[in-house]
């Protein structure tokens, strides 16, 4: 018996050390490289096509579904929201207003993009909009930031536009796993990037995002978005109208 233990004793013993990674330390980087890489992070596009998983937890209501993300850079934005298959809204932008379609109710609303600022208490025009769908960030202004290493990953804190962003990008990879942005009033928006893969000619974009942001001056939203395919720079053209018998709620 005692043999059988002692080879068993061994036997995982070996596997444990066979299957464990040990990983050597990360090369260290200067802040001019870490920074850099924030800079190169962004991906340029002019037609951007992406189909995804969304998920939105909000104080009045949660809602799960597909959405299929059509932009033009600087033109316009069409998303179809989906339902168990079925589209359940449509909703387009573009430099100064948006539209939304309620298939369901026949229905639909129009508005400025400021009106937006009433809902999630900080304002959103359509670079904003197209920025957040692609991925992209707030780039960090080099006059004035701040850096240090903590552990796996890098940080760095920069004033942009009135607004205090932090950036913690991985030690290895370099690349950005989640940033903060505060405004004058202390409101705080948190999102986090996930599941980076290589686009040919594009570059790394994050798969998942989360985001967390302020909601109606007193409570907080969370999104979630998973991409499931992307396009970019493929032209296509955005076509939209508001069907004859819809009703205008606002």
């Amino acid at each position: 018996m005692k043999q059988i233990l002692y080879i068993a004793a061994l036997f995982l013993l070996f596997s444990s050390c066979k299957t464990k990674q040990i990983l050597a330390p990360a090369p260290e980087k200067s802040k001019e490289e870490v920074i850099q890489a924030l800079l190169e992070r962004n991906i340029d596009f002019r037609w951007f096509d992406a189909k995804m998983s969304a998920y939105i937890d909000a104080p009045d209501e949660k809602i799960s579904g597909s959405i299929h993300a059509k932009m033009i850079r600087d033109s316009s934005v069409l998303i179809s929201l989906k339902k168990f298959g079925i589209e359940a809204a449509r909703v387009f932008a573009d430099r100064d207003n948006y539209t939304i379609l309620y298939r369901f109710d026949a229905a639909y609303e129009s508005g400025h993009l400021d009106e937006i600022k009433k809902i999630l208490a900080f304002s959103l025009n359509l670079e904003d909009l197209q920025q957040l769908l692609a991925g992209n960030i707030i780039l960090p202004n080099t006059s004035t930031t701040e850096f240090s290493k903590e552990d796996d990953h890098y940080w760095v804190r920069s004033q942009v536009d009135g607004l205090q962003i932090q950036y913690f990008i991985d030690n290895r990879s370099l690349l950005l796993t989640k940033m903060t942005i505060t405004d004058k009033s202390n409101r705080t928006a948190f999102i986090t990037f996930d599941d980076y893969r290589y686009i040919q000619g594009v570059g790394m974009i994050a798969y998942t995002r989360n985001f967390t942001v302020p909601y109606n001056n007193s409570g907080t939203a969370q999104l979630e978005l998973k991409i499931s395919s992307i396009e970019i720079n493929k032209p296509f053209a955005v076509k939209f109208s508001i069907p004859g018998n819809y009703e205008r709620l606002y």
